[in-house]
């Protein structure tokens, strides 16, 4: 946590307003402004309340994997550490959220392990958002045997984690072979992947991939009441398949918190449906606010406990 990743972060939040306050000049600010009025103080707290219903099924989903590997921290400081995570979430990737490793240290979590449950949530993520465009194609007659191909891929990505041991195994560096720093480096990637494999057992993944479909489902279901709220009235499919699309885009992008690549495939894919340019953007950006800076917010705030609370361990990183 460098001056630097700080200074990033501003500018990611400068960049960004800047951005949204273009896009909404450049569509007309007035008839902007007017279509997010339109959204009402309760209803920004009905999408703030589904986004919380978001974070606290993938915060159990964390415990889960922690327990996994058998780490049992109390949820009160796990919650907190988890939560400031979101501080970083802007990074390409969502790499940022990996300073949760340090803090754990001070709960005697390897560094391998703690990455490995972060590795774990990004894979869980694209399974996640994957069923929901799936389920969200549905609602395109025309294009409906692409779903099945859809779910051969996720199948197919969990049997390659399933027996992925093998290539572990491979790369795991012989005893004989001379310890330097990329055999060392090779020694903590191997122990992470071993730990990451652990996050996918077949018990656990029956029920952790189905509550993460359902955590990003509240919040698709978010971006639908808030276009019916906006007149733009679609199946809750569309929705589903809007926000699914619009996210993988802006994974697949590798910018910052996937910022453009979300914003232009959700005003997209709205206007495609025929809505009007205004009332396309205003959505847009009223789900982003809700969503992921919301996100960043409160992780910033988690983030100040953490550090008023003296948590930042001054132990050395464990393999």
């Amino acid at each position: 946590m460098s001056r630097r990743t700080w200074v990033g972060l501003l500018v990611t939040l400068v960049v960004s307003a800047l951005g949204y306050l273009l896009f909404s000049v450049w569509n007309g600010w007035a008839a902007v402004w007017a279509a997010v009025q339109r959204v009402h103080m309760l209803g920004f707290a009905v999408l703030l309340g589904l986004s919380l219903v978001n974070y606290g099924l993938r915060f159990v989903r964390w415990q889960a994997y922690l327990h996994e590997m058998g780490h049992t921290v109390p949820w009160k400081p796990c919650g907190l550490i988890y939560v400031g995570g979101y501080a970083l979430t802007t990074t390409p990737g969502k790499v940022g959220e990996a300073v949760r490793s340090v803090f754990l240290r001070a709960w005697n979590v390897p560094v391998s392990h703690s990455l490995a449950a972060f590795a774990s949530e990004r894979l869980a993520d694209l399974v996640g958002i994957m069923a929901l465009a799936c389920l969200g194609a549905w609602s395109f007659t025309t294009h409906r045997s692409l779903i099945g191909f859809g779910w051969v891929l996720i199948l197919l990505l969990w049997v390659g984690l399933v027996h992925g041991h093998r290539v572990i195994h491979k790369l795991s560096p012989s005893d004989t072979l001379p310890h330097n720093a990329w055999s060392g480096l090779l020694q903590r990637v191997t122990h992470a992947l071993s730990a990451t494999r652990q996050c996918h057992r077949p018990g656990l993944v029956a029920w952790v991939w189905p509550m993460t479909a359902l955590a990003w489902m509240a919040e698709a279901w978010a971006l639908h009441l808030l276009l019916g709220w906006l007149d733009i009235h679609c199946h809750w499919l569309f929705s589903f398949f809007v926000y699914a699309v619009a996210m993988m885009a802006g994974a697949f992008s590798f910018l910052p918190g996937g910022l453009g690549g979300t914003e232009a495939v959700m005003v997209g894919l709205l206007l495609w449906h025929g809505a009007d340019p205004p009332v396309a953007v205003a959505a847009t950006i009223v789900v982003r606010l809700t969503t992921l800076w919301f996100a960043v917010l409160l992780g910033l705030v988690a983030l100040s406990i953490l550090w008023r609370q003296h948590q930042l361990p001054r132990t050395g990183v464990s393999p």
